[in-house]
């Protein structure tokens, strides 16, 4: 059920709301990257199928029926009211819809069907566990075609920091971060976490260890690495070098820099159709937005100085 569309030309920047304060915040940054980008804005509310498991009471069932459509009507504007309100924008300004069913399927494939950015909110958890991701959000982000957005309350101003494993896969990942820190106004960190032997594992097989010669040249070398891809992109920043598992490491230094928005890859791999564990880590862990990019081709896997 619509109640507006939205002009002809780009895909839209496509939001879920449950009409939550999460929801809230999810539509406001949408409108953000909607305004920046050029796109228009629709909004999409899911609601349970209309008829109750209640053999038993029949009328109840039929009753639920008839009044859908009332029902649907009331959702629909107080949806209009609440994204009025979040967003400034008037009616006719974005498209808002409802759907009922099952909410992480329609949402995705309502995505897919628009080829929309988008927009989804972590969770209805208090500000202590903001960093949970609701089930539907894990459900989304699992199975998305589509880029999306995990909008969760990010600093203002803060850097975009882009998360490359230094491999030809990355590229949109980095493309993407660049573009967003220059509409932003704001600084670009590209970040590559360097694996090394952990301490303990050393102690007992020294072969696992590295002198402090050789992962000086390690770092030195992804640093190089990080420099060149900035000047691809034309883009100035700041290279980062981080050192431990990424699923770590990245969540720290978006926290560590005041972060706005990290952009990462699916990475997909092995379990097609699902989160590689980095991405689903930093979707997890992260204290701000996190763009998830889907892989767009089968790349070629370049040369680096390690895996991270």
């Amino acid at each position: 059920m619509e109640k507006s569309k939205h002009p002809e030309g780009l895909g839209p920047v496509l939001v879920a709301s449950d009409l939550s304060e999460t929801a809230d915040e999810a539509v406001r940054q949408a409108h953000g990257w909607a305004r920046r980008t050029g796109r228009p804005l629709s909004v999409l509310h899911v609601m349970p199928n209309p008829v109750p498991i209640a053999p038993l009471a029949p009328q109840d069932a039929m009753e639920a029926l008839e009044r859908a459509p009332e029902v649907e009507s009331q959702v629909l504007d107080l949806l209009e009211q609440r994204v009025g309100r979040v967003t400034g924008r008037g009616p006719g300004r974005f498209a808002i819809a409802l759907q009922r069913g099952g909410a992480a399927e329609l949402i995705l494939a309502e995505a897919e069907r628009v080829g929309a950015l988008l927009v989804i909110a972590p969770s209805r958890k208090s500000s202590l566990e903001a960093a949970i991701v609701g089930s539907v959000a894990e459900a989304v982000l699992e199975q998305t075609r589509v880029p999306v957005l995990l909008a969760r309350l990010s600093p203002d101003g803060g850097p975009v920091l882009a998360a490359t494993d230094l491999t030809d896969d990355a590229e949109p990942v980095m493309l993407s971060a660049a573009t967003e820190a220059a509409q932003r106004g704001g600084k670009l960190l590209l970040a590559h976490s360097l694996e090394v032997a952990h301490p303990v594992t050393s102690a007992f097989d020294p072969s696992n260890s590295l002198s402090s010669e050789a992962l000086a040249s390690l770092r030195a070398g992804c640093k190089e690495a990080l420099s060149a891809a900035l000047g691809r992109l034309e883009a100035g920043g700041e290279p980062l070098v981080l050192e431990g598992p990424p699923q770590r490491t990245l969540v720290e230094a978006a926290r560590t820099h005041g972060a706005s928005l990290v952009v990462i890859g699916a990475h997909r791999g092995a379990r097609l159709g699902r989160l590689g564990n980095v991405a689903r880590a930093v979707a997890r862990g992260a204290s701000c937005s996190v763009l998830i990019l889907p892989p767009t081709r089968a790349g070629r896997r370049s040369q680096r100085p390690d895996a991270g």
